[in-house]
């Protein structure tokens, strides 16, 4: 059987009240440290905390206490895991094993492998069983529910977000990231395009797993793809996925051309199922036809030859179920929602379709609350515009006076 059609790490696994594995059992990825701070390094620990709070408290808002601790910002989190006990990294955080689908294993000793977070006792990181602790408002409390319900009973192993057409702020990313980390689950981004350096500037600081760049549709795209990847991340970025878009018709004529390059420097490639559709001339509502999923089929034969990970998005819903069925039987690592991604295993569990079900409740959640966040922005400074239209109006009617008399 080959490794990545494996039953699927989230399976059987066995977890206490805050999501802690217990002894024996199997995690929702096989990310982890070889070697953790161990509780007696509470001082490096500590060190840790504050600098990671240095950086952002979950209210968005950044504290000063950690430039003090450890020297500020993201360095002082890479100097204070430095000193952290049980760590073997010479370069930064501890190392990990990753296997994302088995399809291929990476160590990371990046200095923002931000999903490492450590969780020794001493840092009692919040969870939903000590809502006092945590900075988050009862719309994010029900998301994160939903997360881990999703990584426990679904297979769910990563959120995601885009710069691209779902245009993310900052800001809300980093909410995504936050709740994300505390559910213990990965991130996807989504950049700008093939050579969007400052996205992944970004990316890079923010600890992103995988990084898909959209529109790749030749060969030189995807040079252009792996030399921003190079420049921004080094040329060994290890502890993150990198893939590319297939989203088109010409892409995948060119398919064949761009697969050496793909195998030697990249990690996957993502089928986005609505655009390649449209570029067929299609409806929208087509992206279940069978001649899409041929289309499908066709990439996934293709990623199993050259041993890259296939993820399948584009109106993933219940309708979906015997294309991504189909498709898993060549080959299938993750599939995605808009906000949520999947193991690929989760289409042949009996709670698919609750767990796509869970999938939109907590996409509708971050629209809901998103939608809340602005408004309340936007409705913050009422009281004064109407005191200075109010002042304004008295002032115009003092003036007309003055002129009639």
């Amino acid at each position: 059987m080959p490794a990545w059609s494996r039953r699927p790490p989230w399976i059987g696994s066995e977890r206490g009240p805050n999501g802690e594995v217990s002894a024996g059992s199997t995690t929702p990825d096989d990310r982890r440290t070889t070697g953790r701070a161990s509780s007696g390094s509470s001082g490096a620990d500590q060190d840790i905390m504050r600098a990671r709070k240095a950086v952002l408290l979950p209210d968005g808002s950044r504290s000063g206490s950690g430039d003090e601790a450890a020297g500020g910002g993201a360095e002082a989190i890479i100097r204070a895991s430095r000193t952290a006990g049980g760590v073997t990294s010479t370069g930064g955080m501890p190392s990990v094993t990753e296997s994302c689908g088995g399809s291929r294993k990476m160590q990371s000793t990046g200095p923002h492998a931000y999903g490492i977070r450590p969780k020794a006792p001493s840092l009692s990181w919040p969870t939903t069983e000590n809502p006092k602790e945590m900075s988050v408002n009862p719309t994010e409390m029900r998301m994160l529910d939903m997360l881990k319900k999703g990584r426990d009973q679904f297979g769910v192993v990563a959120v995601k977000a885009e710069f691209e057409a779902e245009g993310t702020r900052p800001e809300e990313f980093l909410r995504l990231l936050e709740l994300a980390r505390r559910a213990d689950i990965k991130v996807a981004l989504k950049i700008g395009g093939c050579e969007a350096i400052s996205d992944l500037h970004a990316s890079k600081i923010y600890g992103v797993d995988h990084i898909i760049a959209p529109m790749v549709e030749t060969p030189y795209a995807l040079s252009k793809y792996v030399d921003a990847r190079t420049k921004t991340y080094g040329p060994d970025a290890t502890g993150t996925h990198f893939l590319f878009n297939l989203e088109t018709q010409s892409a995948l004529d060119n398919l064949g051309a761009m697969l050496p390059l793909a195998k030697a420097e990249l990690d996957g490639i993502v089928f986005g199922r609505v655009d390649f559709t449209l570029s067929r001339g299609l409806p929208r509502n087509a992206v279940n036809d069978p001649s899409i999923t041929e289309a499908v089929v066709e990439v996934a034969r293709a990623c199993a030859a050259a041993d890259l990970e296939l993820v399948v998005g584009g109106s993933v819903g219940i309708e979906a179920t015997n294309a991504l069925r189909e498709i898993r039987a060549i080959r299938l690592d993750r599939f995605e929602t808009r906000k949520i991604v999947f193991d690929g295993a989760a289409i042949d569990s009996a709670r698919f379709e609750a767990g796509i079900a869970n999938a939109v409740a907590f996409e509708l959640a971050w629209l809901e609350n998103k939608r809340d966040h602005y408004r309340a922005i936007a409705d913050e400074d009422l009281p004064r515009i109407r005191m200075i239209q109010e002042r304004s109006a008295r002032a115009a009617r003092a003036l007309l006076t003055s002129v009639a008399a």
